[in-house]
């Protein structure tokens, strides 16, 4: 019975010490690259899950300024392009990273766009 009880307290322990992933789909509507910090802000047509760490959700989300500058332009083209056409992106981000724009302003971050 107590390796039973062990068994599961590990595996609901290691579930929550994972992020959880989310990912939404939609048309860019607005692009913001700001010089000051490096970071790029968009918005896309659709919310996508809240994260409750970071203060501006909705349809708000970042390239944070930590990604690598190279990465940053490949993703902003991506973002670009998509902007441009119309097309639809998915974007991917998760629920324990939020990109610091200034002070307590904080978005979420995404890793990953797909195209």
């Amino acid at each position: 019975m107590s390796r039973i009880l062990f068994l599961v307290i590990a595996l609901i322990s290691a579930s929550s010490a994972f992020a959880g992933w989310h990912s939404v789909g939609g048309t860019v509507t607005s692009i913001a690259v700001y010089s000051s910090n490096d970071m790029i802000i968009f918005d896309m047509s659709n919310p996508g899950a809240t994260v409750s760490g970071c203060s501006v959700n909705g349809n708000s989300f970042s390239i944070d300024s930590a990604v690598p500058a190279d990465r940053r332009k490949q993703m902003l083209s991506v973002i670009l392009a998509a902007k441009t056409s119309g097309e639809v992106i998915a974007v991917a981000y998760d629920d324990t990273n939020c990109a610091t724009y200034s002070g307590s302003t904080t978005f979420r971050s995404v890793k990953r766009i797909t195209h």
